[in-house]
């Protein structure tokens, strides 16, 4: 973990300590998240068409949890490196 944070303050190393240590823990932060929400295991049935299905709604009442079953479809699409990518842009555009 150490060796980790090491390489990121390294590429960092022309900034000043203050902006080193925000972009360091924005970009960790960042980065736990998309792993928590990107790479979790969502599939109860990977092989199911319905998203609703592949993420194990219908063992729970139609009347629990309406937001997920309301967005069940994005939230089983795995954006990829592409969108890896861009978010990472996107954050860095932040302290440009």
């Amino acid at each position: 973990m150490l060796r980790g944070d090491e390489r990121i303050l390294a590429l960092l190393a022309d900034l000043d300590e203050h902006h080193a240590l925000a972009l360091h823990r924005a970009f960790t932060a960042w980065l736990l998240g998309y792993l928590i929400v990107e790479l979790r295991a969502m599939d109860d049935a990977p092989d199911e068409p319905d998203p609703a299905f592949r993420i194990g709604l219908h063992r729970i009442s139609a009347q629990q949890l309406p937001h997920l079953r309301a967005t069940a479809t994005g939230l089983t699409e795995r954006g990829g490196p592409e969108t890896l990518a861009e978010r990472l842009d996107a954050l860095l555009d932040r302290f440009g």
